[in-house]
This record gives structure tokens, sequence and C-alpha cells, in this order.
């Protein structure tokens, strides 16, 4: 993601998945939407990019000590992300979902029902689109 002109990562690792699923319900890795949810979601959602970006940043370092090379990690920081616009904060957590979807092997596809039947399903899906 390029924030005021600086690309920053986001990597889903191992470390990445059991940090996020310390802060689930129950440490259940299947109730994150149930996490996000409520008054406290961009907190929440901050919370998960950071570790993103952490993890992004320290699979860098890592591997890189491995060649022999040097990086220094820069990580998203919380005080930066709070101070990103709305519409920033927004694209910065659909690429968090997208990351850790894409991490987990997750792909979600949708079939469009025929027509003439499921009128009840289409008119739910749509209102879920809204």
């Amino acid at each position: 993601m390029n924030i005021r002109g600086k690309e920053y990562g986001m990597l889903m690792t191992v470390k990445a998945r059991s940090r996020i699923r310390a802060l689930c319900p129950g440490e259940d890795f299947t109730k994150l939407d149930e996490y996000l949810d409520g008054p406290e979601e961009f907190d929440r959602t901050t919370k998960i990019i950071i570790i993103l970006s952490e993890s992004h940043e320290d699979h860098k370092s890592y591997w890189d000590a491995q060649e022999g090379k040097t990086y220094e990690p820069n990580p998203l920081t919380e005080e930066m992300i709070e101070n990103l616009t709305m519409e920033e904060h927004m694209d910065l957590q659909r690429e968090a979902v997208d990351v850790i979807r894409k991490g987990l092997g997750i792909t979600v596809e949708t079939e469009e029902p025929k027509e003439g039947k499921g009128k009840k399903a289409k008119a739910a899906a749509e209102e879920k689109q809204n």
C-alpha cells in the first residue's frame, strides 16, 4: 500500500496468523469477522493491519539476513494509521482482508441465480451488497 509516497507491505505469515487468532473470541480464527464487527471496528482493524505490516517487515528482514543482507524493518504504526483519512483507512482495511484471504488460500466465488429461480436468494444477496 502506498501511503504518502512510501510503499508499505502486509503479509500473512504463520506468526501473523497466530497473533490474529489470539485476538479472536475464544482464539478461534473462524470468528475473525465477529472480532471485527462492532463499535471498535477501526481500532481492531488497526491492530490487524499493524500485525500484517510487522509480519511483512519481519519476513523481509529475516530472509534478507539469511542472504547476508541488512534490512531495517519499518512497519506501519498505530500513530500512522490513526492519522490516515477515512478513505485511506478503508483502502488499507480492504487490502488487509485480501492479504488474509490470500494467505489462507480463501477464494470467494459468487454465482448469479438463474432467472426465474431463487428470487429470495437474489434479493438477499443484493441487500447484503448494499
